[in-house]
Parts: C-alpha cells; structure tokens; sequence
C-alpha cells in the first residue's frame, strides 16, 4: 500500500523485492510458531502427518489437476498437524508446496480456459474473496483491540512488552533486512535489482517494519497476560505506523522523480 502511494516512482525490481520479502518474512514467523510454540509433539499424527503430504506430492507428480482433491488433502492434513501438537498453521505452507503450479498442458491439447490455468492459482483466486474480505477483517477485529481502561496510553508505551516490540519491528527488522542483504550481495549470491540502490533498498528495508496479522498472531501465542498481550499490541500498531511513515518519506527521497517503464 505505501508503496502504491508512490506509483511508478518505484522501481519494479524494489516492488518485486518487497513482495518476496513479505512472503518470505509470513513463512518464516510460521516456522518460528511451529518450532517454539508447539505443544508436545505427539509422532503418530505427526508421522501420519509426513504421510498425508506425501501422498500430496504424489498427486501433484501424476498430474492431479483437480482442486477439490487438494482441498480433501489439505483439511486432511491440517487435522494431523493440529493432532500432532504442532501449530496447524505450518500445514498450510506445507500443502501449498504440493500444490500444481504449472498447467501440464500440452500446446496441442485443446482445453477449457479453466483448465489452462494452474490448480494453484485456481485455488488462490478462489479463496481471495473470502480471505481478503472475511477472514482477515475477522482477525482483525478479533486481535487487534486493546483495552486501556483506566490505563494511562503514556504508561503502556512505557512498558517493556511495548519497547522491545518497538524496537524489534524498528530496529531490527530493518537491520536484518539490510544485513543479510548487504552479505548476500558481498558474497556474490545476489545482486540488486535493475535501477535499484542501496539507500532504496534501506527505505524498503524500513516499510519492512510494518506487522499487523502474524505480529499479532505471535503476540498472542507468546503472551498469555492480558495486561503484557495489550502493551505487545499496541507497540506493534505504532511501530507500524511510524515504520510505514518514515518508510513512506525515505522512498520520497531516494527514489526518482520519473516513473520507471521497465
């Protein structure tokens, strides 16, 4: 959205760079509530669990192409996981690497329209609607509030919850961005993209600060206390305001005044 704000000021390499970052950044918090936020690991569901996604990526290897089969598999292995005592949202990102990405259609073969289009994408678009527009609004109503009743809002930005969220959405999140980026290049595993400098980079970097769904998702897994999951909360709403303004006005500053038609 930031970024939208900027048009085609902004290169299209930062563009695809953030929205790998996003990705990425998603499936790494996932990882983190599967490993530390498990329950005990229960290895028959868990065993049961390896076999289910096997059976996935045996599907997608002879060319299953129908989408309810991955829907069947999916609430299959979901209910596995959940048995497993490991969270069940690392079995989404699971199944999504199963799932058909490519047509398997032959340039010769005459198909429907639907049918040329890759299972995976047929699913994404039809969960989008109901994702963007019911899903996450519910989540959002449902994590996002905080109760300050007869709590002075200087007290709780005050608290450590609060500081430490701040400083790791602020601070850190840029920092490591940055770093691993700067090694990644050094090392000669990346390179920037087209058109793409390093303070550009860093301004993204910051816009990598912004945390709302899996912040909020962790918030609540790692702090039990009502009173600690608040003041997490609201470090997390401010940090990624001040992380979506300043990003904001640094991409004013280091990006180019002509829009990029590459």
């Amino acid at each position: 959205g930031v970024l939208a704000l900027l048009g085609d000021r902004v290169p299209v390499g930062l563009k695809v760079f953030l929205a790998a970052l996003a990705i990425v950044d998603d499936i790494g918090a996932i990882l983190v509530i599967a490993l530390f936020y498990a329950g005990g690991i229960a290895w028959g569901p868990l065993g049961a669990a390896a076999a289910i996604l096997a059976i996935s990526a045996g599907a997608n290897r002879a060319g299953a192409r129908a989408p309810w089969a991955y829907a069947l598999i999916g609430i299959a292995l979901w209910t596995a996981v959940l048995a497993s005592g490991v969270h069940a949202s690392i079995a989404g990102v699971l199944l999504a690497m199963t799932i058909p990405m490519r047509t398997g259609i032959h340039e010769a073969k005459r198909v429907r329209d639907a049918e040329a289009v890759a299972v995976g994408l047929r699913i994404e678009r039809s969960l989008h609607g109901i994702v963007a527009f019911g899903i996450m609004p519910l989540f959002a109503l449902a994590n996002a509030g905080v109760s300050l009743s007869g709590v002075p809002i200087a007290h709780v930005v005050r608290q450590p919850a609060t500081i430490g969220v701040m400083l790791g959405l602020l601070v850190g999140k840029p920092v490591g961005i940055i770093a691993f980026a700067w090694i990644a290049a050094r090392l000669g595993l990346a390179s920037l993209p087209a058109r793409v400098s390093w303070p550009m980079l860093g301004s993204v970097a910051v816009l990598g600060g912004i945390g709302f769904t899996m912040a909020l998702f962790i918030g609540g897994l790692a702090f039990p206390d009502a009173g600690t999951l608040d003041a997490a909360k609201v470090g997390i709403l401010v940090a990624s305001t001040v992380a979506g303004l300043a990003g904001w006005l640094l991409l004013r500053r280091t990006t180019e005044t002509r829009g990029d038609s590459s």
